[in-house]
């Protein structure tokens, strides 16, 4: 397998930043979302997830906002780490807007009653890493104009607000913020950020979950080894987090069988339904009507490709119809 695909933000986040177990994260497996923007992933752009959903919301006093609301996440992994990247319009002094890229790399870690996230990221036009670090969580209790919806609640670790300060005053001091922006203004676009990467993950989750492709884990078959020293100056080089794909089926490494008997290539059976209409099913209590079959993987589990371990991790027996 070739080098990080997130090695410049690891190499940013090792020069700027505050992440003080970097090597840890280096071992947790690695969704790499960065080659397109968020926006043009379709799980997330046309979300219809029961409980992950935006809409506009009415204030009292008449007007309508956008929010975005999240619901309960089923968490493929516990603990792992993301690189995403977000296109967005920024308004300028003389009110015209501009479009933005953005670039992100975060670890989450999940937690019994909320998520923990460590968010870097940084503009094109900007050298400078920001970062963000605290917690997420859904409030249960909250409840918006008659709709059941659920409402994100982000909440920054005080330990980092001190190195936010300076940020924002060296960017006070440079003129690269507008004069009438306060810090609390300055922080409210870092937690938007923080809030939409994990909007972002948890569709990702429910996609792994439930979407047509399936989960696998690539591994190079032999590591190099690295010497101690290494290690410490680039630590990306000794590490040993699997990257995460998401295919549509694992690669083939047979030639094609043929004849009555050939084996079908490894691939997932999508999640269907089906009416129990044969005989055999005449004692089910479901007997001619529809049932929902949970999707199925074909073929082997793992497989050698190319110098690289593919190893298929998502638990399909706990899959279950939505």
């Amino acid at each position: 397998m070739a080098q990080r695909p997130d090695l410049e933000m690891i190499r940013r986040i090792k020069k700027q930043g505050r992440l003080s177990d970097l090597n840890e994260a280096l071992n947790l497996p690695f969704f790499y979302m960065s080659y397109q923007p968020m926006q043009e992933f379709e799980f997330h752009a046309n979300s219809t997830v029961e409980g992950i959903e935006d809409r506009n919301v009415k204030l009292d006093d008449g007007r309508e906002v956008f929010r975005q609301h999240c619901g309960a996440v089923e968490w493929v992994y516990d603990d792992f780490v993301m690189s995403a990247r977000q296109k967005i319009w920024v308004t300028q002094e003389n009110d015209r807007n501009e479009l933005y890229e953005i670039t992100y790399w975060g670890r989450l870690t999940n937690g019994e009653d909320d998520c923990r996230l460590y968010l870097a990221g940084y503009y094109p036009d900007n050298s400078h890493l920001w970062e963000w670090e605290g917690s997420l969580a859904v409030d249960y209790d909250y409840v918006e104009a008659d709709h059941d919806v659920k409402k994100l609640k982000a909440v920054m670790n005080p330990d980092y607000e001190q190195g936010m300060r300076l940020l924002y005053k060296n960017l006070c001091d440079m003129d690269a913020i507008a004069p009438a922006v306060d810090f609390d203004g300055f922080m409210k676009g870092f937690r938007q950020h923080a809030m939409e990467f994990y909007i972002f993950a948890s569709r990702l989750m429910w996609h792994l979950k439930y979407g047509d492709k399936h989960l696998v884990e690539v591994t190079p078959a032999q590591r190099p080894k690295v010497s101690p020293v290494v290690q410490r100056d680039r630590p990306w080089a000794g590490a040993t987090g699997p990257q995460v794909l998401l295919l549509d089926r694992m690669p083939a490494t047979q030639k094609q069988e043929t004849g009555t008997h050939a084996s079908p290539k490894p691939h997932r059976r999508r999640g269907h339904w089906k009416t129990l209409s044969h005989p055999r099913f005449r004692h089910h209590p479901r007997y001619q009507q529809k049932i929902y079959v949970k999707p199925s993987f074909v073929g082997p589990r793992q497989t050698t490709y190319e110098g690289n371990i593919y190893r298929l991790v998502e638990p399909l027996d706990q899959l279950v119809a939505i």
